[in-house]
């Protein structure tokens, strides 16, 4: 009634559904192999056409073309570094941001994995959902929604910063197969993902100000994702809803929203 936000009241995370949020499990807290694990800036190949598309090869293929390098993610990813050292963290990027290092049993039980790529998601075929990394051995550069649930995550939490990595299939009384659904899935505590394309310039704001209140102010992801919401409402040029509503904290067991 005030005009005042929700977010600015109360720290906001959703909960994919009741059924995930009574049966989660969450990762394994004391065996994380690093503290950071990004890839970001990947340097794209050739992408497979998944069977599934069917009708809808013409808008995949579109997209596959428009790909372009990241130059900005690989600036973000070094300025998050500076908050882990260097023994507890691993950062790749250009061809080293790729699918088997993706796959990697180290990457997959770092305590936090950030992605900064482009994420792909048509409503017109909505169970195809993913992103694009460098090409891993088999020469593909697309990693889906299938073969993320093909594997175990031991994170504690995975940033998306690739556009509309929120959205997916729904699945009447499970509600939303999106990515962030699949990592949290397949063992992932929390995941940070986008409802719509997002600003590059934004989005560094958001990640600069959302580590440094998980490391400086020691806050818990809920509340420092508030911290960066709030951080972009005070600019003057990012205070409009399109720059920082798009981001939103997804876990299976919201009342343990570390660190």
């Amino acid at each position: 009634a005030d005009g005042a936000y929700l977010g600015d009241r109360y720290a906001l995370v959703m909960v994919p559904s009741l059924s995930e949020y009574l049966t989660s499990t969450g990762p394994d807290k004391a065996d994380y192999s690093l503290e950071l694990a990004v890839l970001a800036d990947p340097q794209f190949g050739a992408i497979d056409e998944p069977e599934a598309l069917l009708a809808n090869q013409g808008d995949f293929n579109s997209w596959t073309a428009a790909l372009e390098r990241l130059p900005a993610s690989a600036r973000e990813a070094e300025a998050l570094s500076a908050w882990y050292p260097d023994e507890n963290r691993r950062i790749l990027t250009g061809f080293d941001a790729s699918q088997d290092n993706f796959f990697s049993e180290q990457v997959r039980n770092a305590r936090i994995i950030h992605l900064a790529t482009h994420g792909y998601f048509n409503e017109s075929l909505p169970e195809l959902v993913g992103v694009a990394l460098s090409p891993g051995t088999d020469g593909d550069s697309f990693v889906s929604l299938a073969e993320i649930s093909g594997a175990r995550f031991n994170a504690e939490l995975v940033v998306i910063s690739a556009c509309s990595t929120t959205q997916g299939e729904t699945i009447p009384g499970e509600g939303n197969m999106s990515l962030a659904r699949g990592f949290l899935a397949q063992g992932v505590g929390s995941v940070i993902s986008t409802l719509w394309p997002v600003s590059d310039r934004a989005t560094a704001l958001f990640m600069k100000e959302f580590y440094r209140a998980v490391n400086e102010d020691r806050l818990d992801y809920a509340a420092a994702m508030q911290s960066a919401q709030q951080a972009l409402r005070s600019s003057a040029t990012y205070r409009n809803p399109y720059y920082w509503a798009a981001y939103v904290l997804t876990s299976a067991a919201p009342g343990d929203s570390s660190p």
